[in-house]
């Protein structure tokens, strides 16, 4: 699962580090066609400002993924994976993830 935010700051991103218009055009239509991609809602919104997490955008994307049921969240971003959003999900950077994969 993808958060609409998500993709959006993804593909504003994407082209501060060098990475072609071209890749970030078609990795993000392939997103939109192959992963279930939800906004955050109002709830999600409601939870992230009750929990007063220090970043609100990255309490809505945590809580969003929880309301969706993810088992697995994961961000390249060090300070979100450092905290504590009280969920059961696996906070794991790309290459953990990748990694995790590979042993199943």
């Amino acid at each position: 699962m993808a958060t609409t935010q998500s993709i959006v700051d993804s593909y504003y991103i994407a082209p501060k580090s060098g990475t072609p218009r071209v890749v970030i055009d078609s990795f993000t239509q392939w997103l939109s066609e192959y992963v279930n991609v939800r906004p955050i809602s109002v709830f999600d919104i409601r939870s992230a400002v009750k929990s007063r997490q220090p970043d609100f955008e990255d309490a809505a994307q945590v809580y969003c993924a929880e309301a969706e049921g993810c088992d697995v969240f994961v961000t390249n971003d060090k300070q979100l994976l450092g905290r504590n959003y009280g969920t059961s999900m696996l906070m794991l950077t790309p290459q953990q993830f990748v990694d995790k994969m590979r042993r199943q």
